[in-house]
């Protein structure tokens, strides 16, 4: 019963999270032929982070970058995952390297989907803030 009421409350979690993010996701910033969603969300893991990641790019469909952060234990952590059209043409693990570099932290990953570590929740919504003009740099060159 435990294990079921742990799914449960998982679910619950990972329920409000998409809610809080559908409001970003009904308005995402277009930067250059992109269109970007970059927020703060609720989770309680990297699991839950990735979940969440996979969720606001398969909402956007297409041109999408998504950028992603949240703290747990005092430390941050940034997502950045890429709909199929742009992989190729942008490179997630990039990005996430220059978001992370900008906010004191590291990070690297795949072409699709890539992750940073940052020292605690100001790096990451300094890194946020800076997501429209590293992803600006990142289309145009």
């Amino acid at each position: 019963e435990l294990g079921e009421l742990r799914k449960e409350l998982q679910r619950s979690q990972q329920e409000s999270a998409q809610g809080d993010l559908a409001g970003v996701l009904a308005a995402p910033q277009a930067v250059g032929d992109a269109r970007l969603v970059a927020a703060m969300v609720a989770a309680e893991d990297r699991d839950a982070l990735l979940a969440l990641g996979d969720h606001a790019r398969d909402t956007l469909g297409e041109a999408g970058v998504v950028i992603l952060g949240a703290s747990w234990g005092g430390k941050g952590t940034l997502l950045v995952t890429l709909t199929a059209d742009l992989v190729g043409r942008l490179h997630a693990g990039d990005l996430v390297k220059e978001l992370a570099s900008r906010a004191g932290g590291r990070g690297g990953g795949r072409p699709n989907t890539a992750q940073a570590g940052l020292p605690d929740e100001a790096a990451v919504q300094a890194a946020l803030a800076a997501a429209p003009a590293v992803l600006a740099d990142a289309v145009s060159g």
